[in-house]
């Protein structure tokens, strides 16, 4: 009776696997089920741990990218373990993963509350003592909750199953257990394992916390630093997986797709990256060591960015040419369909490679992309059309050096370009033309009898032409017009381009225009960089500790930025304020003279240089630098105050040394800054101040009270504002007036001190 009951429920699964391995699951449906299944996941966990969802962006790197290894490897295990086709264990695997849904249900049916589902920490020295105890209900591993490895269990059990099923030998269906057990514990404790083998080759990250919490070089804004780091790694773990299941698949297909990928002008463009990369590294950190693995990764990331999207866009939009048609099953071992889903994949890890990194790298890859979209669309089919093919390929070879620009200098890489770069375009577009196959059916081919030999000659010459036209030194022009005299003599003489010369022309020029970039060793000069992360995480700590009145800690922060390669103004300045809070006067003129060397037309670095020079005696330097920085900028109101509160101090002193004619020159002159700065700012309390203060002293009570009393309606709780005001009624003989002020501004600050001539008025 069991027998037959097993027999029929056998039947029943076979017949289930069958439906589902010979589904029509195409690549977009595959990945719609999988978002859903990723959707309700996201949903269930959330409620679980008692947490709200998953921001969007978190959502879209963390499970995707999280589960897309273990979909791959899996399939991979298994059809080498069962020997059925990768591709029909895949489409089982994909209608299985619903079960990652179980682990949260669990949770929440069981009253778990607060569960957190996460990856398996596997500790330095624990890893058999870990894998040994998974199913231990007695040891408990943070992440790895109980409906976590209820799921473990499931999917080991239904896995040798399967295994069963199609092999019919219980040996067999033994044997797979552990091994599918390993392959799950590997997508469970990824990041932990590659944290052991970065430990293995003798980094010194403590923890994996450490490994995705630290900041490197490499930009990587907007999104937790964790999520980025995680999802970087679950990509490159992914690609050689993906080359894995397409090689299993079929390995003519591999073949097939690896003669295009290894091309020059398709794979070709990553060289570019790497040389941005490089220009990049200089430019933000020269002289700073590479030594975060992430920056690694992120690195590798960008290169890879563009070969998937150079080779995708190739998949995708193949050129009409003999070697370029699509395939079919019987010419060619790509089918169309495949070639589409080949390409759809590279461009989907295209944009993961780019976004992990920084939004500012995808958004230069989407520019690329586009550029090689358009060389291979129809009906345009650019490549057959001298100069645009060229204009687009020199375009398409400038953005992908952009893509390693912007992994160090961010958004900056729009504006920031070098004019190297910027000029060198045309150079690189035309030159870029050599990239073409120089078929008899291109344009100028198709026109002219011996159509080869003309164009090289017309590209070479164009290409010299703007080369000699090009502002770059005399060495730059001569290596640039080398190039094009070589593009004409190759051809010439080999009636042909070579393959191995497709990108060789724009890759040429692009170094020769980055070569002065980086000559003589100095770091690359770009305008209005962003500073590197080290210094970034050196200027959060010096805000906190400004902003807690911690001057000398945040001093130190500041000055690590510096170190760090940042000497922009708006970092100099506040590392020269802390320092002054200190009373540390000469290493803050030091560094204000260091901002006015370098950023000569900032007017603040000049006031506060100014202020500084005040500060320490130097009144004539620090006059000459008030007057420099109204030169610049005339609408400061800062060098205005300052020159007037000088002016109102000497007056004052000649006053006091019974010289009346200079004083009343002096204090003239006094009047003249304070109303210059008051009409440029009525509302700035040191412009309105200095008035008063003049007016004051001059004896025209009645305009300065009219100007404290301006004051006194804008701070209602300021009890100065009062006490002058006080002072100036009981000059006016407004004795009442004047102890009505006296009055408030006590009310608002019993302590506040009342100055000895109005003490009589509190009697």
């Amino acid at each position: 009776m069991a027998a037959r009951a097993y027999r029929w429920v056998e039947q029943r699964v076979v017949r289930l696997l069958d439906y589902f391995e010979r589904a029509p699951v195409t690549l977009g449906r595959g990945l719609a089920i999988l978002a859903a299944t990723f959707a309700f996941r996201n949903v269930f966990e959330a409620l679980a741990a008692g947490a709200p969802l998953y921001y969007p962006a978190a959502f879209l790197v963390h499970f995707p990218l999280a589960y897309l290894p273990g979909i791959v490897l899996i399939p991979l295990v298994l059809a080498a373990l069962s020997g059925e086709r990768v591709e029909r264990v895949t489409k089982v695997l994909i209608a299985a993963w619903a079960l990652t849904i179980l682990p949260p249900l669990f949770e929440l049916i069981a009253g778990h509350a607060g569960a957190r589902i996460s990856y398996l920490p596997i500790q330095p020295g624990r890893f058999w003592w870990s894998v040994t105890n998974y199913f231990n209900p007695g040891v408990e591993f943070e992440g790895a909750t109980a409906g976590v490895r209820l799921e473990a269990a499931l999917g080991v059990i239904l896995g040798g199953y399967y295994v069963y099923l199609k092999r019919k030998k219980i040996w067999i269906a033994l044997v797979s257990l552990p091994v599918i057990f390993f392959v799950m514990v590997n997508v469970f404790s990824l990041p932990y394992i590659f944290h052991h083998l970065l430990r293995a080759c003798g980094s010194g990250i403590p923890h994996v916390a450490a490994l995705f919490g630290t900041r490197g070089m490499v930009l990587r804004p907007v999104l937790d630093l964790s999520d980025y780091s995680t999802a970087l790694l679950d990509l490159l773990y992914l690609t050689p997986l993906l080359a894995l299941w397409l090689l299993v698949y079929g390995w003519k297909k591999l073949k097939e797709v690896a003669r295009w990928a290894f091309r020059f002008d398709t794979g070709g463009f990553a060289l570019a990256t790497g040389v941005g990369l490089w220009l990049g590294w200089r430019a933000v950190g020269s002289g700073l060591p590479l030594d975060n693995p992430l920056d690694w990764m992120a690195m590798l990331g960008a290169v890879l960015a563009v070969f998937h999207a150079a080779l995708g866009i190739r998949m995708l939009l193949p050129a009409d040419s003999t070697g370029d048609k699509p395939s079919s099953v019987s010419d060619g071992p790509l089918t169309d369909r495949e070639r589409r889903n080949v390409g759809a994949v590279c461009l989907l890890l295209a944009a993961g490679y780019a976004g992990t990194v920084n939004y500012y790298l995808l958004g230069t890859l989407a520019v690329f992309a586009a550029a090689q979209a358009f060389i291979h669309l129809r009906p345009l089919n650019l490549r057959r059309v001298w100069p645009l093919s060229g204009l687009f390929i020199g375009v398409s070879a400038v953005a992908a050096l952009g893509v390693g620009l912007a992994a160090f200098i961010g958004g900056a890489v729009t504006t920031a370009l070098p004019g190297a770069l910027t000029w060198g375009v045309p150079a690189v577009a035309v030159l870029g033309a050599g990239v073409m196959e120089l078929r008899p059916e291109a344009l100028v081919g198709g026109l002219l009898k011996n159509g080869r030999r003309v164009f090289a000659a017309v590209t070479a010459g164009a290409g010299i032409l703007i080369a000699i036209l090009l502002p770059q030194p005399l060495w730059s022009r001569i290596a640039l017009a080398v190039l094009g005299i070589g593009l004409a003599v190759l051809v010439l003489a080999r009636g042909g381009m070579p393959r191995w010369a497709h990108l060789a022309w724009p890759l040429g020029a692009l170094a020769v225009l980055g070569g002065p970039l980086s000559a003589g060793d100095e770091p690359v000069v770009f305008n209005d960089l962003p500073p590197n992360p080290v210094a970034v995480a050196a200027l959060d700590d010096a805000t906190d500790l400004e902003r807690n009145n911690l001057y000398a800690h945040a001093a130190l922060e500041y000055a690590r930025a510096v170190e760090a390669g940042d000497e922009r103004a708006r970092v100099l300045g506040p590392l020269a304020f802390n320092l002054r809070q200190t009373g540390r006067l000469d290493e803050a003129e030091a560094v204000l003279e260091r901002s006015v060397t370098l950023h000569p037309e900032h007017a603040p670095a000049l006031v506060d240089l100014a202020a500084t020079k005040v500060a320490l005696g130097k009144i004539a330097e620090g006059e000459r630098l008030y007057l420099r920085a109204l030169r610049l900028w005339p609408d400061l109101i800062q060098p205005r105050v300052a020159l007037g509160r000088l002016a109102l101090d000497r007056g004052l002193s000649y006053r006091a040394r019974g010289e009346p004619e200079l004083a009343a020159e002096f204090l003239a002159e006094a009047l003249d800054w304070a109303r210059g700065a008051y009409n440029l700012a009525p509302g700035d309390d040191s412009a309105a101040g200095l008035l008063a203060a003049v007016q004051e002293e001059l004896g025209n009570f009645s305009e300065a009270y009219a100007l404290w009393e301006k004051r006194a309606h804008a701070a209602p709780l300021d009890p100065g504002a009062r006490v002058a005001l006080a002072r100036l009624a009981y000059k006016l003989g407004e004795i009442d007036t004047a102890r009505g002020w006296i009055e408030e501004a006590r009310s608002l600050d019993p302590g506040c001190e009342v100055p000895p001539g109005l003490r009589e008025l509190l009697r």
